[in-house]
């Protein structure tokens, strides 16, 4: 399995591994960050791993991130267009951070639907959600149909 950033978004590609950091080229330890695995249905094992992998990437580079903001800036000696980048740049990076916590509230949850057994039901409708929709989106909380009407009325 293989999640990588896309025009902000996150985009899940199953079938690859994600166990070397595409940034750093260096191999994480797939346990360090994730809670201890639930028991959960067989049918529903899949979804539990790659839940479980997602939050560990989305975890790394929200600390990643965290740990590039907390670096002060030094305004010595820098011109004000060197300035203005760094400011951008930090604004970008706020960004992605407001954006990964979002993306971690979503997996948690789905992995809180997963303890409680309501995972792969459409929240809108109350039907099952396909198994290729949760397959694309394992963190999804709505059926294809019930996000196509969320999308046309934001529309």
């Amino acid at each position: 399995m293989r999640i990588v950033r896309r025009w902000g978004r996150l985009d899940y590609r199953p079938g690859f591994s994600a166990a070397m950091n595409s940034r750093t080229k260096r191999k994480r330890d797939p346990k360090a960050a994730n809670p201890a695995p639930f028991r959960v249905a067989e049918k529903w094992r899949w979804h539990q791993r790659a839940l479980l992998q997602v939050l560990e990437t989305l975890q790394h580079e929200r600390d990643e991130h965290t740990q590039a903001i907390r670096v002060p800036i030094d305004h010595g000696g820098e011109d004000i267009v060197d300035v203005a980048n760094e400011k951008s740049e930090r604004a970008t990076l706020l960004a992605e951070i407001r954006l990964e916590e979002a993306e971690l509230a979503e997996v948690e949850a789905a992995l809180g639907r997963l303890r409680d057994g309501t995972y792969g039901i459409c929240q809108h409708t109350g039907r099952p959600i396909s198994a290729a929709r949760l397959r694309a989106l394992p963190w999804t909380r709505l059926s294809t149909s019930a996000a196509a009407g969320v999308r046309n009325r934001l529309t």
